[in-house]
């Protein structure tokens, strides 16, 4: 009696195990010129943004985890790159590729990768933005089905210095119900009901923490300034990182200019490390609550990273525009500040 007791007990065990297995994502690795031993997994268009850290050997590691649905991860390389992954249960996805080239950088496995294989395959090379911007169109309202179209929005659309709102409506009201019901999808809907008719056009007061001091925007009191709100995860806000270097390297002996970094990191290790990599000088403070806090409402903020030039009268100048016009915009603001203050 006993024997047959521990053989239906194992035919328990067994079919709670394969139950278990059949909710498991795997995530494979084999990257050349690695910097760093470990790699920041995370997930941009869920509420939280969970982050879960990947052990890499040599190049290579193998990550799993139980998931109900298909999710829309990003991988975060060497500090700077991020990849995008669509994982779902049941699913082992492979990321190969050479660190250093990005353009190698290839996820094998589940139909949203493949897609996105293919629209990255397609893509001429030297195509100007707009160029870009059309075919990213064309390709969402042919491939209404696929998660990979999340990208392509924040990619192509959600980065330009004026954002196509009527455009994003038409390209996200073409794409299939399980893609238009994602957080994100949703996130961008709501912003476009609400900004839409919506102008920031005086930068808010706010006060955040910086370690057992506050900041406020009254430290900015009569100075012309760049506000980023970014996170050490998001690898565009890495980019501009690089690009407001140029900005402060070159201005910040003006005495009426400043610049301030607001990130939306939980973790503070990381973003102190992110800080360090990316050599930045100017002052740093982190928002925890990120898309949740009151900065976010506040700013209207739609998408990481976005950065704001606001003139002496906290006026907001421009919303992400390219450096050459935040450097005509900037030094126009500057003469008209030196003039107010003779």
């Amino acid at each position: 009696m006993r024997i047959f007791y521990f053989i239906i007990l194992f035919f328990l065990l067994a079919a709670v195990s394969c139950q278990e297995d059949e909710t498991l994502f795997t995530l494979k690795g084999n990257i050349s010129h690695l910097q760093n031993d470990t790699l920041l997994l995370y997930n941009e268009y869920s509420p939280n943004g969970i982050v879960d850290t990947i052990i890499v050997d040599n190049g290579k590691f193998t990550f799993r985890t139980a998931l109900d649905t298909i999710t829309a991860y990003k991988l975060l390389i060497n500090g700077q790159i991020t990849y995008p992954i669509y994982a779902d249960k049941n699913l082992t996805v492979e990321i190969v590729g050479n660190a250093q080239d990005p353009e190698t950088l290839k996820a094998k496995g589940g139909s949203d990768n493949e897609y996105l294989n293919m629209f990255r395959d397609s893509l001429q090379p030297n195509l100007s933005e707009t160029a870009q911007r059309a075919y990213a169109d064309r390709f969402i309202r042919n491939n209404p089905h696929t998660f990979c179209n999340l990208y392509l929005l924040e990619t192509y659309f959600l980065r330009c210095p004026t954002i196509p709102y009527k455009q994003l409506k038409e390209l996200i009201a073409c794409m299939d119900g399980r893609v238009q019901d994602a957080f994100y999808t949703r996130r961008i809907n709501e912003d476009i009901k609400k900004k839409a008719e919506i102008s920031l056009v005086h930068a808010p007061s706010f006060t955040l923490r910086d370690g057992n001091k506050l900041i406020s925007s009254s430290n900015y009191y009569k100075k012309v300034y760049i506000l980023h709100v970014w996170a050490s995860w998001n690898g565009y806000s890495r980019e501009i990182n690089q690009m407001l270097k140029h900005i402060y390297s070159k201005y910040k002996k003006e005495k009426t200019f400043d610049m301030l970094g607001i990130s939306f990191d939980q973790g503070e290790k990381t973003w102190q490390e992110a800080i360090k990599n990316d050599s930045l000088e100017w002052k740093q403070v982190r928002e925890p609550e990120g898309f949740n806090s009151r900065t976010a409402t506040n700013l209207a903020l739609e998408y990481l990273p976005t950065y704001y030039l606001i003139d002496s009268k906290r006026k907001i100048l421009a919303i992400n525009p390219t450096e050459t016009e935040l450097i005509s915009k900037l030094e126009e603001a500057l003469k008209e500040s030196k003039k107010a203050n003779r």
